[in-house]
């Protein structure tokens, strides 16, 4: 059978369906990670490569939307969950930028992705993924509450499941 009967034949997950019914990112969905742009493909590692959902590049497809706005990159399902990605320098300079991002991205969802929105969410659901350079992040105690608050661990790669 050729892969397209097969993809055919498969039953369409909740994720590739929230992502297919939102109409900013409506043609987004990617199979597996192929979502992600290659300069961001080493920073997100599947524990079970058989349980990925699909992807969706958030930044890229809403760009012409809000190019102005402080968007999201990317939204990976797994299992059954959806974990949001954010691929960024993870300096302590980064960490007011990164709470913009957090933000709009809630507001978004709630807004203009409810079905996304109301998936079951992986645990962190906001993934701060530090890009290659590493992470830069004061030990300060100011600095690790507000990264708390926050939720966020930045670190590199980031592994999915």
């Amino acid at each position: 059978m050729s892969k397209n009967k097969k993809e055919a034949l498969a039953p369409i997950c909740a994720f590739r369906m929230a992502v297919e019914e939102t109409p900013d990112v409506a043609n987004g969905y990617c199979p597996g990670l192929q979502a992600l742009e290659n300069v961001d493909k080493g920073a997100v590692k599947l524990k079970d490569k058989r349980k990925v959902d699909g992807s969706l590049n958030i930044d890229k497809e809403t760009k012409l939307l809000y190019p102005n706005d402080p968007r999201w990159d990317y939204a990976v399902g797994y299992d059954g969950k959806v974990f949001f990605v954010e691929v960024h320098p993870a300096n302590t300079s980064n960490i007011s930028e990164m709470a913009k991002k957090k933000e709009w991205l809630k507001k978004w969802l709630i807004s203009k992705a409810p079905l996304l929105n109301a998936l079951p969410s992986g645990h962190p659901r906001f993934l701060w993924v530090a890009t290659e350079s590493g992470v830069h992040i004061s030990n300060q105690a100011s600095y690790k509450r507000k990264l708390a608050q926050l939720g966020f661990n930045p670190k590199r790669p980031v592994i999915i499941g």
